[in-house]
């Protein structure tokens, strides 16, 4: 009852609720972290996809920037997978001047690249740790809850590559600039996952704009240039002026 009456409540009053998005739209997406009915899940992600129907793309944008960069934060896999999938959405409507190269920006890129490539996480550790403790004492293995966690995992890093993939058809340049600005570590694994995308995309496109990528760079001078650096770094260039 309370989530339809969230969802009546957000619709509404919507003009009125700008200074508790915050706290809205985090307490949504946690909630999705937590073991729900169908049922339930379903509801949360209605209220989902109507808050970010009701307020400002950028304001959103903008909150789940810090959300992700605070440290006082632990979000679990589901936790994550549910905050980049909404990225993913908002992305898709967002507007390219939406998209600002902050520092708080930067940060929470950052982190969404090391949810690409970064080692088993804490909650399968965890369950690695249990699973060997229960096979010392001579229990059964959890072997179910061992494939969840590693379905899950994968699932997070699957779900951040498109979110970079998603932010750099977004507003390209600024997110190349964006790129540049971050140490080399993190420019590797970025360059990495675009320059596959990029290449796949020239395969099956056979050289064809898609639509949304023509309204956003028209072939610019600073989207070739972008396409370049990626294409540089990804290993394809042997101009000694990219590097």
């Amino acid at each position: 009852m309370f989530l339809e009456t969230l969802v009546d409540f957000i619709t509404v009053h919507r003009e009125d609720l700008q200074d508790w998005l915050f706290v809205l739209l985090t307490q949504l997406l946690k909630k999705m972290g937590a073991d729900l009915l169908g049922s339930v899940q379903a509801k949360v992600q209605k209220a989902l996809d109507i808050t970010r129907e009701s307020f400002p793309f950028d304001q959103q944008f903008n909150i789940l920037m810090r959300f992700i960069v605070d440290q006082t934060q632990t979000p679990n896999l589901k936790v994550k997978v549910a905050i980049l999938k909404y990225i993913e959405s908002l992305a898709r409507q967002m507007d390219p001047t939406d998209f600002v190269n902050s520092s708080e920006t930067r940060l929470a890129v950052s982190r969404i690249i090391t949810w690409t490539t970064e080692p088993k996480s804490s909650d399968v550790r965890k369950t690695l740790h249990n699973w060997v403790s229960e096979e010392l004492a001579g229990k059964s293995s959890p072997a179910a809850s061992l494939s969840a966690e590693g379905n899950q995992e994968e699932r997070c890093k699957q779900a951040a590559q498109v979110v970079l993939i998603s932010m750099f058809e977004l507003n390209t340049p600024e997110f190349t600039m964006l790129l540049g600005a971050l140490p080399k570590t993190f420019q590797d694994g970025a360059t990495k996952l675009l320059h596959n995308h990029l290449k796949n995309s020239s395969n099956t496109s056979s050289g064809v704009v898609s639509p949304h990528e023509y309204r956003n760079h028209h072939l610019s001078l600073p989207f070739m240039v972008s396409h370049a650096w990626i294409m540089c770094h990804g290993g394809w260039c042997h101009d000694r002026r990219w590097h």
